[in-house]
């Protein structure tokens, strides 16, 4: 059984190949192989790719008390759901960490949390909004 794949392709882990496998990509951008059992020959030049990453400006309303203390910004989950909470302090730290000359290309972004309810969540936004302002390494433990 043979596997040749051309060009720049991603795939999950759950991506399986079954038999001679040959996929092909002509293309610069890379394309998605989906996950589950793939078979014979696919050339995905023409797939939908991820493309580029853009990010986007929202407006939201100003949150009174959002003053981060030593141990973070100890607010109940219930004001953290709101929206646009979240989105308004991890962009404010950013913008803080950048008006000190900062540049957050070049370091990594490193994001923990305790478990509880809604750190997925708040996980994920972190990570959309870090590489939004540039950062290009992150770990989550």
């Amino acid at each position: 059984k043979q596997l040749t794949v051309k060009g720049p392709v991603r795939m999950s882990n759950k991506t399986k190949f079954v038999g001679d496998v040959k996929i092909t990509n002509t293309g610069k951008e890379a394309k998605f192989i989906p996950a589950g059992e793939v078979t014979g020959e696919h050339d995905i030049t023409n797939a939908v790719g991820p493309g580029p990453l853009k990010p986007t400006t929202v407006a939201t309303p100003i949150f009174d008390g959002q003053k981060p203390g030593t141990s973070g910004l100890r607010k109940k989950t219930k004001e953290f759901v709101k929206p646009h909470y979240l989105n308004n302090f991890v962009q404010c730290s950013f913008d803080a960490v950048k008006a000190t000359g900062t540049d957050v290309s070049t370091g990594s972004l490193l994001i923990g949390g305790d478990g509880r309810y809604y750190n997925p969540e708040a996980i994920q936004t972190i990570i959309k909004m870090g590489v939004a302002n540039g950062v290009k390494r992150v770990w989550v433990g």
